[in-house]
């Protein structure tokens, strides 16, 4: 190994340990521009991703773009960093692209990238197929450390695919080896969660609490995840009924924690979903749960459909279930058929409310197939905003990579849902309406008036 490439890759190391992040990237700076073998990009990249700077390492991967390399290891750390910023439906695009390579080709780490990908998205029969390749040679209780916690990553995707009692004997291994309390938390943790979706309220308690012990006091990500399943388990404990209140209570601390660290609105969306089911959530808050923009719900299903904010009185009124909208002007009011991205993130806004949407998230759903642009899709999501701002006169407050509509504002928005597409509002008043009716109704071409037509009759509300 060249002396010099040694010499700097010991000092950018000595930095990440001790966290200096300013001298780390000064001299990641100098690294990148001398060494840019594959395994010169993956000291780099790996670097970049201890230190936590993924928006950085995508401003790089970007570099790599342009310069026409498309390898599947910029592919892959591509979709690691869009992962790690929370933009996951673009971190699964990128995957998509990756060059098939068979399993036993690919490194352990690469397998755990691609597991950790499709386990957060909740692809968990790929998840475990990874994760099982990762961990090849291995047990959990011979495993190092850091393969202990990929054991546990492939019991909550055996988990999440029904498959709970190897789970938990992966987690009961993880714990009986565990070379420090905070790994045996987390394993126990996970452990009780196991016990918890087969609704062994008892044995999960029992679990659960002991965790709560074991794990260090400090406030973090695992304790929250542990209240989680705590507080849960509380409050389903049908002898234990003065338990609920402490468990409603762990819920609402787990779900505040959540909120402010964590880049995936899921993680703290799903404790929302936890409250409904005991009980103990604000109902007004259902719906919005219900059809959070991306979201997978659990518990809310049976809410088909649902109005946000008043028809009558709102300037406009979306319905992304018949894909139209309508703005009033003075006592007049005009209907559009097909929504722009501008007005669909309007309506997307108008219902996360005061929670928020995450700019990351936002790209993911309006840009999905166009990973390779991310800071391109940040110029683009402004000029949305912009759009809103001056086009319909709605502003919207951005903090932390949130957007929401301005409290004062949002009375303007109306927005109408449902889990299935219905039929236009002209059609419901004209059944046999013309394409000359369709022109006039929704102020489009006759031209185009015929490729609606072909539209509804596609879906079946034409004939």
């Amino acid at each position: 190994m060249n002396h010099h490439r040694r010499k700097l890759e010991r000092d950018i190391e000595q930095s990440v340990l001790e966290r200096k992040t300013t001298q780390a990237q000064a001299l990641l700076n100098r690294y990148r521009k001398k060494y840019q073998s594959v395994e010169e990009t993956e000291f780099f990249y790996e670097s970049l991703r201890r230190l936590g700077l993924h928006l950085l390492g995508l401003k790089y991967l970007k570099q790599d773009w342009k310069l026409g390399r498309r390898s599947n290891q910029v592919l892959l750390w591509t979709a690691r960093f869009l992962n790690s910023v929370g933009a996951s439906s673009l971190a699964l695009r990128a995957l998509s692209q990756v060059k098939e390579t068979s399993l036993e080709t690919l490194t352990s780490e690469t397998c755990r990238i691609y597991g950790g990908i499709f386990l957060v998205n909740g692809k968990y029969p790929d998840a475990a197929k990874y994760y099982e390749a990762a961990l090849r040679g291995t047990t959990p209780e011979s495993a190092p450390r850091p393969l202990k916690l990929t054991w546990i990553a492939l019991a909550d995707a055996l988990s999440g695919m029904g498959n709970t009692v190897r789970a938990r004997a992966i987690a009961q291994a993880v714990v009986g080896s565990a070379p420090d309390s905070l790994l045996k938390g987390i394993g126990l943790s996970a452990l009780g969660e196991y016990f918890a979706s087969e609704k062994d309220w008892t044995q999960a308690y029992s679990v659960l609490a002991e965790a709560d012990e074991t794990l260090p006091k400090d406030q973090s990500v695992d304790r929250a995840f542990l209240h989680k399943w705590l507080g849960l388990t509380l409050c389903q404990l049908k002898d234990r009924a003065h338990d609920k209140k402490r468990g409603v209570a762990l819920l609402q601390d787990s779900l505040l924690f959540l909120k402010n660290v964590s880049v995936r609105e899921e993680a703290w969306l799903k404790i929302y979903e936890l409250l409904m089911s005991v009980d103990a959530g604000d109902p007004a808050l259902k719906a919005r749960l219900s059809f959070f923009p991306g979201f997978d719900h659990d518990h809310t299903s049976e809410l088909s459909s649902h109005l946000f904010g008043d028809r009558e009185s709102a300037r406009f009124h979306i319905d992304l279930a018949r894909n139209e909208y309508q703005v009033r002007v003075r006592q007049k009011v005009e209907h559009y058929f097909g929504i722009p991205r501008e007005v669909r993130l309007l309506a997307w806004m108008r219902i996360a409310s005061d929670w928020g949407l995450g700019s990351a998230r936002c790209k993911s759903l309006l840009w999905g197939e166009e990973f390779y642009s991310y800071f391109e899709l940040e110029s683009r999501l402004q000029q949305l905003l912009r759009r809103i701002r001056k086009s319909y006169g709605v502003s919207v407050h951005q903090k932390g990579g949130v957007l929401s509509i301005l409290p004062s504002h949002e009375s303007r928005v109306s927005v109408f849902v449902s889990h299935q597409a219905l039929k236009p509002s002209l059609l419901e008043r004209t059944p046999g309406a013309t394409a000359r009716n369709i022109a006039e109704f929704y102020k489009i071409g006759k031209t185009q008036s015929f490729e609606v037509i072909r539209q509804w009759k596609e879906a079946g509300f034409f004939s």
